[in-house]
């Protein structure tokens, strides 16, 4: 019996949230972590294919291009033509920016937390699209050909994260000769770059 080994408290607490996550997963399946969603075959069509499954079929034999090269789309716009649109930014976003453009980092450490931080949100944005494209086949019944630019979008956030993480690693690569130096012969100067004159 499982209470002979973890007790009954503890068999409990298992118990409640075994029974939480069978309720989030008939009514609120969308509370779900998108790996427990997965685990547990949430947003399967009846014959139990995934809809990235799905997609990936509707792709590969219709033909379908990306989003970034189907001519059908014409050219992408750019950039500073999203943000004077119509449509306004929500405000999670907004509030997203305002956090990057004000952050000011006290020292490497805080630089190096602060951008890798930002590389995990972004997977976990690339997981929200995945998300949202289940939602899009699986529930709203949306045609795979536009739920395949949903999951391009997963992909370009997933790549960003990639991408802050190569950020970190130039500023280590950039400044693993000046940490070899301290490491050896002991730290600079306070405000060493106005100190030091380069006459010695």
């Amino acid at each position: 019996m499982i209470t002979n080994l973890i007790g009954w408290p503890a068999t409990l607490a298992l118990l409640a949230a075994v029974a939480i996550v069978g309720v989030l997963a008939v009514r609120k399946p969308d509370m779900l972590p998108g790996q427990l969603r997965r685990f547990l075959r949430i947003g399967t069509q009846p014959d139990g294919t995934a809809p990235a499954a799905i997609v990936a079929d509707a792709v590969s034999t219709r033909g379908i291009p990306s989003v970034m090269e189907d001519p059908a789309l014409g050219l992408a716009p750019e950039p500073a033509e999203l943000v004077g649109g119509n449509a306004s930014a929500p405000g999670p976003c907004a509030a997203l920016a305002a956090y990057i453009a004000g952050f000011e980092p006290e020292d490497d450490m805080a630089l190096r937390v602060f951008v890798e931080g930002l590389a995990a949100g972004s997977v976990m944005i690339a997981d929200a699209w995945n998300q949202f494209a289940e939602t899009c086949l699986s529930t709203v019944g949306l045609d795979p050909a536009f739920v395949a630019g949903i999951l391009e979008a997963g992909d370009s956030a997933a790549a960003h994260g990639s991408l802050l993480a190569q950020v970190i690693k130039r500023l280590r690569v950039i400044y693993a000769a000046l940490n070899e130096w301290i490491n050896t012969h002991g730290p600079l100067p306070n405000k060493a770059r106005e100190w030091l004159t380069g006459e010695l």
